[in-house]
């Protein structure tokens, strides 16, 4: 038993995209274990690029972050000590776990987790916050309906790679826009979309989703930002939901130079719905789902890809990586040892 851990802590504001150097790692000591609270060991952490949003100073889903606080986030791990009646050494739990290795939080920010049924690091992807957001951005936000059509921007990012797959799923045509013909060939290879747009060949980005969409586009689901939904917008049928879920595209923005929405005279002409997605607003609602997306797994319907690195000290270079147009397929999650 260690009374210290190393952590990752945010060592300036990032100027536009982020940089590993905007991180370091130190030792501080963990808290003492009081009453009822839990001692885990970090296992997989994964990266999402809706942190970015905090290390401006603003507040997010959570508050903001300052210059060396440590970085914050959910991740997997294993309870090494406890002083609760709820949790024993050896359980797999997921909660704020943070960027680093050891952390001892409150019993009730932890949530147990089954492994027995699957893997636990499936719990830091498509059964953590990148499959749950996907799950529920479409069924309590976008209500798909069968035969409608789903577009998924960001598609081979792990929330927009599980959004595809479930609008399937539940019996709608899903396309996806994506970064590059590798991407696109997984979408509607390995995952079944039905077509997929490569943004970087399409100067007219409105006119090639009418080339695939025909009829229009009953569900946006959106990752990317303001410029991408204004694309969007002239291509949605009547009725339609446009699902703000990520902006990942306007994170690294300061507002006034982020693109408007323009095309507004379409959500009154087609009475669109424009609907903002937080999958932790159904936090009560997690366990029916995690076994939902679970039977879709063992039953072959729903794949993953995960991008795992190794250690604490991926953690920085990952989550500039997010920013950085590579071609980087699924979510990425740091293994810790």
């Amino acid at each position: 038993m260690t009374d210290t851990t190393r952590l990752v802590v945010l060592a300036r504001r990032p100027d536009g995209a982020p940089r590993p150097d905007d991180f370091r790692i130190e030792t501080r000591p963990l808290p003492p274990l009081g009453e009822s609270m839990v001692l885990v060991a970090a296992r997989f952490i994964p990266v999402s690029p809706a942190l970015r949003t905090r290390l401006d100073g603003n507040a997010s889903f959570a508050p903001p972050l300052a210059p060396d606080d440590p970085i914050e986030g959910n991740g997997v791990g294993i309870v090494l000590a406890s002083r609760s009646p709820d949790f024993a050494a050896g359980d797999w739990v997921s909660g704020n776990l943070g960027w680093r290795e050891a952390h001892a939080l409150p019993a009730a920010a932890l949530r147990k987790l089954n492994v027995s049924r699957l893997a636990p690091e499936l719990y830091a992807g498509i059964l953590g916050s990148a499959g749950l957001t996907a799950y529920f951005g479409l069924t309590a936000y976008g209500d798909v309906k069968p035969n409608e059509t789903v577009l998924i921007s960001s598609a081979a990012g792990g929330v927009g790679s599980a959004a595809g797959q479930i609008a399937g799923i539940l019996g709608a045509r899903a396309i996806g826009i994506a970064g590059g013909a590798e991407k696109c060939t997984w979408l509607t290879g390995d995952l079944g979309f039905a077509g997929a747009i490569d943004h970087t060949r399409e100067a007219d980005l409105t006119a090639a989703i009418r080339g695939l969409c025909p009829d229009g586009i009953d569900i946006m689901f959106d990752n990317v930002g303001n410029a991408l939904i204004d694309a969007v917008l002239p291509c949605m049928r009547m009725n339609g939901r446009v699902l703000l879920c990520g902006q990942v595209g306007d994170y690294n923005l300061a507002p006034g130079m982020r693109h408007g929405i323009t095309q507004t005279g379409f959500v009154i002409t087609r009475r669109l719905r424009l609907l903002g997605v937080a999958s932790h607003a159904h936090h009560g609602e997690y366990d029916k789902a995690i076994t939902r997306l679970g039977d879709w797994i063992l039953q072959g319907r729903l794949k993953h890809r995960e991008d795992m690195r190794d250690g604490l000290e991926a953690l920085p270079t990952a989550f500039a990586d997010l920013f950085a147009h590579s071609n980087r397929i699924g979510r990425i999650i740091a293994r810790i040892h």
